[in-house]
């Protein structure tokens, strides 16, 4: 430490120079000081991270009931069949209040067959059968021939021969018949009065078996002008007892042209 006068020696001003002592321990704590005005807001610090979910609130109260609405429909429209294997579908061709479902079905895939079922009864006994191949002739003359009295018909042509029960040579008027049975004869052909011939004038053309006329098989006609033609026709079921037979086609009278003529005969069944 030091002392100076700075002063005078008849008024001493002592000034002391007193130096620190060391320093002492730490005292203890003073009481918290009152506390000082807030300080301006400083600036936004950055974002920090996203805290965890909080917990659900409560459930909040029940809001007013409604005004109730329409009440919505529902109708079948079209049911249409699929195609076996495909899904079915439905659609609504309607609206969400007025629905109309239209479905599709697919058909079901065929079942397997079924066992054999149990044989029937045996049915009754069906009539004995004649047992006759069938067989059938065509014979044709298209070239005018010119009829006289009781004039059989010549056939030029053959087309068709079947079977073995009928025959016919060409160019001539007989068809042969093999066998005993039941026959049909068809006949057609053009006819026309020659000039000349006093009118009016008849013709008849009819079916015979060995000579002898078959009932029924017989068709006329009367012209009453010349150079007129008519289309004459016949048809005819008959027995045959006894083969061999002859069948033919007769005009019967004088005075007319036949042509395109055609006889077919038919063997149905034999005899029994």
């Amino acid at each position: 430490p030091t002392i100076t006068n700075s002063g005078t020696n008849a008024a001493a001003v002592f000034d002391f120079t007193i130096p620190a002592g060391a320093t002492g321990p730490t005292g203890a704590t003073g009481p918290t000081g009152a506390t000082g005005p807030t300080g301006d807001a400083g600036p936004a610090g950055a974002a920090g991270a996203a805290g965890a979910t909080g917990a659900t609130g409560p459930t909040g109260a029940t809001g007013p009931t409604g005004a109730t609405g329409a009440a919505a429909t529902i109708t079948v429209g079209t049911v249409t069949a699929g195609a076996a294997g495909t899904a079915p579908t439905i659609t609504n061709s309607g609206t969400n209040a007025a629905a109309v479902f239209d479905f599709t079905i697919p058909a079901g895939a065929t079942g397997a067959t079924g066992p054999t079922g149990p044989t029937g009864p045996t049915g009754p006994t069906g009539p004995t059968g004649g047992g006759a191949p069938f067989s059938a002739i065509t014979a044709v003359g298209t070239a005018a021939q010119q009829a006289a009295a009781a004039y059989p018909l010549a056939f030029a042509d053959t087309p068709l021969a079947f079977g073995n029960a009928l025959s016919h040579p060409a160019s001539t008027t007989d068809v042969t018949i093999a066998k005993p049975g039941i026959y049909l004869a068809i006949f057609h052909g053009s006819l026309m009065a020659n000039a000349g011939i006093p009118l009016p004038a008849s013709t008849t053309v009819q079916l015979e078996l060995n000579n002898a006329p078959v009932p029924g098989a017989v068709s006329t006609h009367t012209f009453t002008t010349n150079n007129e033609t008519a289309t004459l026709a016949l048809s005819a079921l008959f027995q045959v007892t006894a083969a061999p037979a002859t069948l033919r086609v007769v005009a019967l009278n004088a005075g007319f042209t036949c042509n395109n003529i055609v006889l077919n005969v038919f063997h149905l069944r034999d005899e029994f």
